[in-house]
């Protein structure tokens, strides 16, 4: 038999790009090539052409949940697990593979498409992207590998049956859409459905929606066309050309309102509202957009300033709009005290029907247009970010939205636009399913919610050391030390004001303080209140946060480059004048309070917290950082108040910023700050972990239907000398190349997540396993991952898997900073922590030089089991829930 090579594909450029980029540079108009089958290549260049420079790749294929029938239910989920099965015997994992290449690799399968996704240095781009685009168009489906995948994502599937809020999502999807709706179904599938894919019947799926004329391949970075050309279409160009996505299919509206209620452990209550709507167009997506920004973007928002702040009805209300290919999906979520969950819902119809009659205005759209304009501006700052908005816009467009269409989109909303959307909330041409999820044995009060659903009545319209690495330090007369990364190549500027003082300043009776004095610095100052100073920053397209971590406290913020003088003089005022009004405080107190209540049902958080509190001991890193109910409750303006300014700002800061800025005018804004004392923080002392012959266990059963575990082991603080290679250790470990990912889901079957992590401080440091299994297989996966570690520490591992791990961190790196606002932050903590600003632009250099017996000799130093904590939380047999 003659085997012939099939032809090249041939490749036609089908369109040279979009004009109106925000900084209209030929290299960043986006050129799509189309290939003879149909499949379209993407290419969005930008950047620099360094050989550690990230570049982002994605296959987005238009072959969904909403394409499976009722018998594959779950196909398309379990087939993207498939994909990065091995392709032969003997020949490593797809994640694996790529992550020796340093790529960082996931994917996410949606109702219109499933997507794999992966970040990797350009240098080697060519050998991930014919990776990744060999393994979506010819996955092997082998059997065996099927056999254990689909375990995995059975205990996907329980995991996600044992949470209560996303029960409660999948009823109310399918309340508001019905069944027979492409969206009517999970995402994830049923267990009866995923027990009888067989590699038969996922081949068939692939053959019929990994077609052609459904893929699309975008390439974003500092990479040509040619290039991106001839590491792609050798394998997307053999799929078969197939027929197009299926016609949009416009939800029926339900015939009537109604309340779906789910109970579960769960320590305050969910509300949630959806009006399931046509398919948008561009237009209509901006304007449903601005919709949600008025209503429940923001503090000054409508429902955020009506039912949190000014009826305490709950603690937190976000509004949202979902845009798909069938449906969109306008929602409204808030949460809130058990006893208050049908008093919100009834609230929420009011406050609605209120805005209605009295119109939005249109210093509301503005600030919302100025808002959804700086975040264009911020997706792009990052090759994934633009990568993710190309992808989204051909699913849902078959287009590339460029800059101008989505500027002149917003800029032709106007209030009486949005204010017609809103009526289409409260006309009854969108009938509302309301959802509330309450903790077990809560009754919901006769009517509850009923008026708002009933009530749907038509309303009316109505100078420092330069350094060669481009990081500029000074420390100016005032005792702040600037730290500043100018970077032009995108016109945003991101920083953060850093002091020294966190968790370990808060006095135990206290606990918690740091975390509520940096929130209410961020929101209000003496000047201007919570409502103006958020429309301040709206209108300058800013975001102001607060932070607060065991060792570090401050405010972060993100601006366009055009507005950093101005931004920089409301940092100020927030954090040297502060207005710490009693209602304040009170308020942010009590959302305080909520989220630490909320925290108790995430379950996986608290099998990691037990771990922790009982490693650490008597060191105020036992703790957690947002304190507890009760400490919290005794935190007065006083003492919140006397807390940031005794404690936190009498120190000088640490003011960091990367982006588009000039340095000088910068300083001489920064230099006029106000001076404040030393640079040190009270002493604390270093954590010495106790010599315990463990490990040590510690449960806590609740009722759940799975096991949460968590084993922690003591680390070094950040200052270490072997901390690279307790880094590589830990990424031997995890990841989805690791060793536990490898032996406990993908030989075993034992868990869908397993994770290893590394935290390191200036005096404490700690590493952490976490997992989640059905009870019945815990024991046998603590022993496995004990296993795993004795591997490691016995040197039983290849120099190839420690090289790997390498290039994976070095990988990781690159990525990492991309955005301006993570380079802020490393700039801020490394200096303040003594290492100096330019410490982490040094990782990739300390990563490089670790030797295998590093790793080893670090591996046996900290993944001691006899120093360690086992953490079981959830199911637990023989043990009593609490």
């Amino acid at each position: 038999m003659v085997h012939r090579r099939p032809p090249a594909p041939s490749v036609r450029d089908v369109r040279k790009g979009n004009e109106g980029r925000p900084n209209g540079r030929a290299d960043l108009r986006p050129q799509v090539s189309s290939l003879a089958n149909g499949a379209r290549i993407v290419v969005d260049r930008h950047g620099a052409p360094e050989p550690n420079a990230p570049v982002a790749v994605e296959l987005w294929v238009l072959s969904g949940a909403a394409c499976e029938s009722p018998n594959e239910q779950g196909a398309a989920h379990l087939l993207e697990h498939m994909l990065f099965k091995p392709v032969a015997p003997g020949v490593p994992d797809l994640a694996a593979r790529l992550e020796a290449l340093g790529a960082d690799v996931n994917a996410f399968t949606g109702y219109d498409e499933t997507v794999y996704h992966l970040v990797v240095p350009r240098r080697a781009f060519r050998a991930a992207a014919r990776l990744l685009s060999e393994a979506v168009a010819g996955p092997a489906l082998s059997p065996s590998d099927l056999r254990t995948e689909r375990e995995v994502v059975l205990e996907e599937l329980r995991l996600a049956a044992d949470d209560p809020q996303q029960r409660l999502h999948e009823r109310l999807w399918r309340a508001a859409l019905g069944t027979r709706h492409p969206y009517g179904h999970p995402i994830l599938g049923r267990e009866t459905t995923v027990r009888r894919l067989s590699s038969t019947r996922l081949r068939a799926f692939h053959r019929r929606g990994y077609v052609g004329r459904r893929t699309v391949a975008v390439v974003s970075g500092p990479v040509t066309k040619s290039a991106a050309e001839q590491a792609l279409a050798p394998a997307l160009g053999k799929l078969p050309a197939g027929r197009p996505p299926d016609r949009p299919r416009p939800p029926r509206a339900p015939n009537s309102p109604r309340v779906v209620v789910e109970r579960g452990s769960v320590g305050e209550a969910t509300v949630t509202v959806l009006w399931p709507h046509r398919p948008a167009d561009v237009l209509e997506q901006a304007s449903w957009e601005v919709l949600a920004h008025v209503l429940g973007a923001g503090e000054n928002a409508w429902l955020s300033e009506r039912l949190v702040r000014n009826e305490g009805l709950c603690s937190s209300i976000h509004t949202s709009f979902y845009p798909g290919r069938h449906a969109g999906v306008f929602a409204v979520q808030a949460t809130a005290s058990a006893q208050d969950a049908a008093a919100v819902l009834d609230a929420l119809g009011c406050a609605l029907r209120d805005l209605g009659h009295r119109g939005i205005t249109e210093a509301a759209v503005a600030q919302a247009r100025s808002v959804l304009l700086g975040d264009v501006v911020f997706g792009g700052e990052t090759a994934a970010g633009r990568a993710q908005e190309i992808g989204g816009a051909m699913v849902l467009h078959g287009r590339i939205l460029d800059w101008a269409e989505r500027r002149q989109a917003l800029a032709g909303i106007d209030a009486s636009d949005v204010h017609a959307y809103l009526l289409r909330l409260l006309d009854g041409r969108a009938v509302p399913v309301a959802g509330i999820c309450l903790p077990d044995g809560v009754a919901l009060p006769r009517n509850g919610g009923r008026w708002f659903l009933r009530a749907r009545r038509r309303v009316g319209m109505r100078k420092g050391r330069a350094r060669s690495d481009g990081i500029d330090v000074r420390r100016l007369d005032n005792g702040i030390r600037l730290c500043m990364a100018p970077d032009p190549s995108h016109p945003i500027v991101a920083g953060c004001v850093s002091f020294a003082a966190g968790q370990v300043e808060d006095p135990p009776e206290h606990a918690g303080v740091s975390v509520l004095a940096s929130r209410c610095a961020a929101l209000a100052t003496v000047e201007r209140g919570p409502i103006a100073l958020a429309e301040a920053l709206h209108l300058r397209c800013a975001s102001l946060d607060s932070f607060s971590g065991r060792t570090l406290t401050g405010l972060s913020f993100e601006t366009l480059a055009t507005e950093i003088h101005d931004v920089l003089r409301l940092v100020e005022a927030c954090v040297f004048d502060p207005s710490f009004e009693p209602d304040l405080v009170v308020d942010e107190r009590r959302i305080l309070i909520e989220e630490i209540r909320s925290r108790t049902d995430d379950l996986a958080w608290l099998a990691s917290r037990r771990a922790l509190a009982r490693l650490y001991g008597d060191h105020p890193f036992a703790r957690d950082r947002l304190g507890t109910v009760t400490t919290v409750r005794r935190l007065s303006r006083d003492v919140v108040e006397g807390h940031w300014f005794d404690r936190i700002t009498r120190r000088a800061p640490v003011v960091a910023l990367a982006g588009a800025f000039d340095p000088e005018g910068v300083a001489e804004a920064v230099a006029a700050w106000p001076a404040r004392g030393g640079r040190g923080r009270r002493r604390i002392p270093r954590f010495a972990a106790a010599g315990e012959q463990g490990p040590v266990r510690t449960d806590l059963a609740r009722p759940r239907e799975q096991t949460y575990l968590a084993i922690a082991f003591p680390a070094p603080a950040v200052d270490a000398p072997d901390l690279a290679a307790v880094e590589v250790a830990t990424a031997i470990l995890g990841g989805q190349g690791g060793l536990l990912f490898e032996a406990l889901r993908e030989r075993e079957g034992l868990v869908y997540s397993v994770h290893a992590t590394s935290v390191h401080t200036e005096v404490a440091g700690h590493a952490l396993v976490t997992a989640t299994t059905t009870p019945h297989k815990a024991e046998r996966t603590v022993e496995r991952i004990f296993a795993c570690i004795e591997e490691l520490r016995a040197g039983r591992i290849g120099r190839d898997r420690i090289a790997d791990a390498r290039r994976y961190l070095v990988g990781q790196h690159g990525s990492a900073y991309e955005r301006r606002a993570a380079v802020a932050s490393a700039m801020a903590f490394d200096e303040i922590r003594g290492l100096g600003a330019q410490a982490f632009r040094e990782v990739p250099r300390r990563i490089a030089a670790v030797r295998d017996e590093d790793v080893h000799r670090a591996a046996w130093t900290v993944f001691d089991p006899t120093r360690c904590v086992v953490a079981r939380v959830g199911a637990i047999p023989g043990r009593r829930v609490r």
